[in-house]
């Protein structure tokens, strides 16, 4: 038997899986503003618990203690992590815009989409106790976008690839034009 997830008047963006407990992460919106998300957990036998955050593209910590995501504010985005424990929201830094953060097998860097527009067309990486965030690629081949598509580590953490994502006139299309591999050192990128 199944039940529905959170409030019926709410359209679900993203669910997470905890790789740690058993419960689900889930990102919803209001039917009448797209703009009106936020962060519930769902637990075993239907019983779920609402955030006030309002957290876009959630990620867990490989351990499923932290939940790293974007906090939206005006003029600027921020990188939170989110203890599960306690559910304190720690911002970790600010970028005019950050887009789907993945963090490492090792659960110590989290690498991103970001740039001066919502294209993030460039790609950063930061330890994942906010320190020191640094660009890897101001660019990657011709005009490829991080607002689309996703960041996928290698299980040893020596590579990140993502699809090739160009931004059209009806928004981002990922895919058409394979993948690139990108260095966590920031060495040249290898599309294939």
């Amino acid at each position: 038997m199944s039940a529905p997830i959170g409030d019926v008047d709410r359209i679900p963006l993203s669910i997470e899986w905890s790789p740690l407990d058993a419960f689900l992460l889930y990102v919803s919106a209001s039917t009448s503003s797209a703009k009106d998300t936020y962060l519930a957990f769902a637990f075993p036998g239907g019983g779920s618990t609402r955030s006030s955050v309002q957290l876009v593209d959630p990620t867990f910590s490989p351990d499923g203690s932290v939940v790293y995501g974007i906090l939206r504010a005006q003029g600027a985005d921020q990188m939170v992590k989110i203890a599960i424990d306690d559910l304190k929201v720690a911002v970790m830094f600010e970028r005019p815009h950050i887009c789907h953060p993945s963090v490492s097998p090792g659960g110590d860097e989290v690498i991103f989409g970001s740039g001066d527009d919502d294209t993030c067309s460039e790609v950063w990486i930061a330890p994942t106790d906010g320190t020191k965030a640094k660009r890897l690629y101001r660019r990657v081949g011709s005009n490829v976008v991080f607002s689309a598509g996703a960041f996928s580590w290698s299980l040893d953490g020596s590579a990140v690839s993502h699809p090739s994502c160009r931004m059209l006139t009806e928004g981002p299309r990922c895919g058409t034009d394979g993948y690139w591999d990108l260095s966590p050192d920031g060495k040249d990128p290898v599309q294939r």
